[in-house]
């Protein structure tokens, strides 16, 4: 089965940023609106001196799967990033990409903006920085190494920024990208790192090909059993319904199920 990193696993960072994200999410999703209003990050809110939101903006999502790929990316890449660069390297990575994020979109964009990605861009661009030829199965099919990845995202989000518009903040995310640019030629690859990176990062595409495997193989096992028990159940009420009615009550299709089903050894009543 997939090695999917536990609770323990994770960054006490990531885990007060998924708790406190999640309760914010929550909340909104509720209706809640002082979470908004106390956490929301624009321009506007920039000019009254309201300098926390540079970093609250980062805990509400807009939905349920806002908040679950951005925290799907950091609960696989944390452990093994806190590991090559430590508690605390890990922790500003995080903060410093949730300001440079917050200040891009501030600089690009008067509408405001909430989530957790120009952190999740930090974290894939330090990873691929440390780990390039790491693949990665996109959807789940198509394996792509980590630094191919980051470039083509980065691309993206680019182009996409330049079009202006949407609801989603491109330049934000462009600022996560640049926070893990700096961070990365600050810090480098430590020996750590290297070490790292021949031994404890996990084979993503091995480990994914292996579970899809067994979560196929069972989920097939499953549907075989189910066919199996409905098909048992179908000749016992064809078996009563010949005992009570006699052979020539059977149509057709009926007479060719039991005939099939005899020829796969199931066991007949008298």
């Amino acid at each position: 089965m997939w090695a999917v990193p536990g609770w323990q696993d994770e960054p006490y960072c990531t885990r007060i940023a998924l708790m406190l994200s999640a309760a914010c999410t929550l909340l909104l999703m509720l209706g809640e609106g002082y979470v908004i209003s106390f956490a929301l990050l624009s321009e506007a809110h920039l000019a009254r001196g309201e300098a926390w939101r540079l970093f609250t903006y980062a805990l509400p999502h807009t939905g349920f799967w806002h908040l679950f790929f951005n925290f799907l990316v950091l609960w696989f890449f944390s452990p093994s990033l806190e590991r090559a660069l430590g508690k605390s390297r890990f922790a500003i990575l995080l903060l410093f990409a949730i300001l440079a994020g917050g200040v891009a979109h501030v600089l690009a964009s008067p509408d405001p903006v909430v989530g957790f990605s120009a952190a999740v861009y930090a974290v894939l661009l330090y990873a691929a920085w440390l780990w390039p030829k790491q693949k990665v199965l996109v959807f789940f099919v198509f394996p792509v190494p980590l630094a191919i990845l980051v470039i083509i995202l980065g691309g993206i989000e680019f182009i996409l920024s330049l079009q202006g518009g949407g609801g989603v903040s491109h330049w934000a995310h462009l600022g996560g990208l640049a926070a893990g640019i700096l961070l990365a030629l600050l810090w480098g690859r430590n020996e750590e790192s290297r070490t790292i990176r021949r031994t404890a990062h996990p084979d993503i595409l091995k480990q994914t090909r292996r579970s899809l495997r067994e979560r196929i193989g069972f989920f097939l096992w499953k549907r075989r059993l189910a066919k199996r028990n409905a098909d048992q159940a179908r000749v016992d009420a064809l078996l009563d319904k010949i005992s009570q009615e006699g052979m020539a009550s059977l149509r057709a299709s009926e007479r060719r199920f039991l005939d099939r089903a005899s020829k796969k050894h199931y066991s007949m009543k008298n």
